[in-house]
């Protein structure tokens, strides 16, 4: 279960620094970059849609709400608590922020852990006029190792401003933890 949530806090991206209301996809993916790479989760949680805070509330609650040991065990690690009406009352930024934590500790890729990492605008794709994504390359040194990738950040319109949406592989996640809470026959 624990591997689990490593999964889904490597899955989720975003983060942000001071952007304004009507700015470019692309200041909000750069955004979203800096923030993740400073570890600032609260300031990363404000740049994501509501739409998708709440979309992995939803993924995780079968685990945060499951009784008995393995539940106790999923909200201390999330929620630094057993008790189930501290997980049922946190927000929906909340229970995102706890798990980026999380991630970032069990992963050891807490601020510092990357020597050098830096971002390129490449270009984006729109998908109709509410949904765009920012595609950019991605590289860092870690260890001493070069490494390089291809970051996709999807945006959605609210109001005047973009935010971030979950990688679109989530709904996969979702099926899979559910089947592995479901009881054995």
């Amino acid at each position: 279960m624990i591997r689990t949530l490593v999964l889904i806090a490597a899955c989720v991206g975003a983060s942000p620094r001071a952007v304004g209301q009507n700015a470019p996809p692309q200041q909000v993916a750069e955004s979203i970059w800096a923030g993740v790479q400073a570890g600032m989760w609260d300031r990363v949680a404000r740049f994501m849609h509501p739409v998708a805070l709440h979309e992995l509330r939803l993924l995780l609650d079968p685990l945060v709400m499951t009784t008995g040991a393995a539940g106790d065990s999923v909200r201390q690690v999330i929620f630094g608590s057993v008790s189930r009406d501290i997980a049922a009352s946190a927000s929906d930024s909340a229970v995102y922020v706890n798990l980026m934590r999380f991630g970032a500790s069990i992963k050891g890729s807490q601020p510092g852990a990357v020597e050098a990492a830096d971002y390129q605008f490449l270009g984006m794709v729109s998908e109709g006029k509410d949904t765009v994504h920012v595609i950019g390359r991605a590289s860092a040194t870690m260890s001493g190792r070069p490494l390089s990738w291809i970051q996709v950040t999807s945006l959605m319109r609210l109001g005047s401003t973009w935010r971030g949406l979950l990688e679109p592989n989530w709904s996969q996640y979702a099926w899979a933890l559910r089947a592995a809470m479901a009881p054995k026959r």
